[in-house]
């Protein structure tokens, strides 16, 4: 038996996480108009491209740089999009180191959304603009 209370905290959580992952995924699809649709967090920013036209978005990646990332799932062409996007990440004060790096690469459940969801935090908090 569920106790009532453990329930209600548990439903309230698990619904605050889904709207909060909903919004995550309408910021990225309808505000900020990616280059495709974001579906499913872990497997779509895997390989660093859609992060890197989130950071161009606000100006932080130059259209140079952007251009010169990969929508491939090769491993080779994840570390070096994730090599141009980790400077950036670290001057915004997010911790991207090689363990974050492998959770999101490796589609780690929850990586990649909580990766977004700081760099959006930082991001609201007047780094630029769309």
């Amino acid at each position: 038996r569920i106790h009532r209370r453990a329930f209600h905290c548990t439903f309230k959580s698990f619904h605050t996480l889904c709207c909060s992952m909903e919004l995550l995924r309408r910021w990225c699809n309808d505000e900020l108009q990616l280059p495709r649709s974001v579906r499913k967090f872990e497997s779509d920013l895997a390989n660093g491209f859609l992060l890197g036209h989130v950071l161009a978005k606000y100006g932080l990646m130059t259209p140079s740089e952007v251009e010169r990332l990969v929508d491939r799932n090769a491993p080779d062409a994840k570390i070096t999009n994730f090599t141009k996007i980790q400077p950036v990440l670290s001057d915004l004060g997010i911790k991207f180191d090689s363990n974050v790096a492998n959770s999101v690469m490796t589609e780690a459940p929850g990586a990649a959304s909580r990766l977004l969801q700081q760099l959006k935090i930082k991001l609201d908090r007047g780094v630029g603009s769309v």
